[in-house]
């Protein structure tokens, strides 16, 4: 994982099965507490049904990295602004 601004991952988060055309991925749990951008604490949202979640450093700050579920069980995730490391 490169800690860096335009880094985009992809992979998979489950098989399923090409036949399964009406698959939905929702993304549980709890995103990782202490994470900030600039010295700002990360304020999770879920949409899309919770297959998306974004992060923004502050609430209503800007995007630091969007994380999404997709259908087919894979996953993007695209990184806007740099995690405090």
């Amino acid at each position: 994982f490169q800690n860096g601004v335009g880094t985009e991952l992809v992979g998979t988060l489950a098989a399923i099965g090409a036949d399964n055309t009406a698959s939905k991925v929702t993304l549980s749990g709890t995103p990782p507490a202490g994470l900030t951008s600039n010295g700002t604490a990360l304020v999770y949202t879920l949409s899309d049904g919770g297959s998306t979640l974004t992060a923004t450093a502050g609430a209503g700050g800007p995007v630091v990295f969007v994380l999404k579920a997709l259908p087919d069980g894979t996953y993007t995730y695209e990184q806007f602004q740099l995690l405090d490391l």
